[in-house]
């Protein structure tokens, strides 16, 4: 199943569909603390970016990723990128599950 396009935002970032635009600014951003990603493998320079977004991709045309670029509103920057993953599509609407909100 294809999975359409969104944009989300929020006061301080907005996620936008991961596209190979974003390779080369997803490397800047990860090579500016290599710290913060001790634990989590982030791909570190340019052939690795690439891959990992190849396969987000992959993963959205296959319908089972949304994976975005994570920009920082201020100043337009790509800070990073995430994605929701596993989707599962249901075969019918009616099903709807919600937990007590107050």
């Amino acid at each position: 199943m294809k999975i359409e396009d969104v944009v989300l935002q929020s006061r301080y970032v907005r996620l936008e569909p991961l596209e190979f635009s974003h390779v080369d600014e997803l490397v800047t951003a990860s090579a500016v603390d290599p710290s913060l990603y001790r634990w989590s493998p982030i791909p570190q320079g340019t052939d690795e970016a690439l891959k990992c977004v190849e396969t987000a991709l992959a993963w959205k045309e296959a319908g089972t990723a949304m994976p975005f670029a994570i920009i920082r509103r201020e100043d337009e920057v790509v800070i990073g990128s995430t994605r929701f993953w596993n989707i599962a599509h249901w075969s019918s609407i009616a099903r709807t599950y919600c937990s007590r909100c107050l």
